[in-house]
């Protein structure tokens, strides 16, 4: 049976409250139990205003509530957007530059940035028997996330400002996207927008500035 105490250890682990002034119950040694303060708690840092109800929250794209401080820290950088061979392309989230055969660059992102490092695919490993019944694993591909799949539903938005003609996206997250995207009007804002390089030369990696890879709508 546990033990239960009436002094600090009674506590409330974040805001310290004794457990039997809180409705959040008894606490234990060594537990992390909270009061009714733990709605206030952000799901980054795992800290409360110093006045619990005035905390703001904000969501992300996997429903957890940030403090402001968080949300200002991992918020994702603006679309870079430029011209290209008279259209408007929007770099999604590659930290790498695109130089097109006309000389012309598309930039890329801080790779240090929130747009580099959260706007990532989940990794599907799959596995398999293989010589002499050993188990090898090798990497199945990528699957959608719901942070990447809300910000391409974000930006492909008709009224998204900056406006642009093309998204340049990785080609695993178009073969994700196309997978994902179950609803025709979904298909037609994300996968009408989306693209793909395509190199025109191997040696440079220069990509054709008039050439694009797209999903079938």
């Amino acid at each position: 049976m546990t033990d239960f105490f009436d002094g600090s250890e009674g506590a409330c682990s974040i805001c310290k409250t004794m457990a039997e002034d809180t409705p959040g119950g008894m606490h234990h040694t060594g537990c992390e139990c909270y009061c009714e303060c733990d709605q206030f708690i952000c799901d980054e840092c795992r800290l409360i205003d110093e006045f619990l109800t005035n905390i703001e929250h904000w969501q992300n794209g996997d429903d957890k509530e940030w403090c402001l401080t968080c949300y200002n820290d991992h918020r994702l950088e603006p679309l870079i957007v430029a011209e290209i061979d008279g259209r408007l392309l929007a770099n999604f989230s590659s930290p790498h530059e695109f130089n097109f055969n006309n000389g012309e660059i598309l930039l890329g992102y801080s790779k240090t940035g929130a747009r580099v490092n959260q706007l990532a695919l989940d990794k599907i490993e799959e596995r398999f028997k293989g010589i002499k019944g050993a188990i090898d694993k090798y990497m199945g591909g990528y699957e959608m996330t719901p942070a990447v799949w809300d910000e391409l539903l974000r930006v492909t938005d008709p009224d998204f400002e900056p406006q642009f003609d093309y998204l340049i996206v990785p080609y695993p997250v178009l073969k994700a996207a196309d997978k994902y995207a179950s609803a025709w009007y979904e298909r037609k804002l994300v996968l009408g927008k989306c693209r793909t390089i395509s190199v025109a030369d191997r040696g440079t990696k220069a990509a054709h500035c008039d050439e694009f890879f797209k999903a079938a709508i």
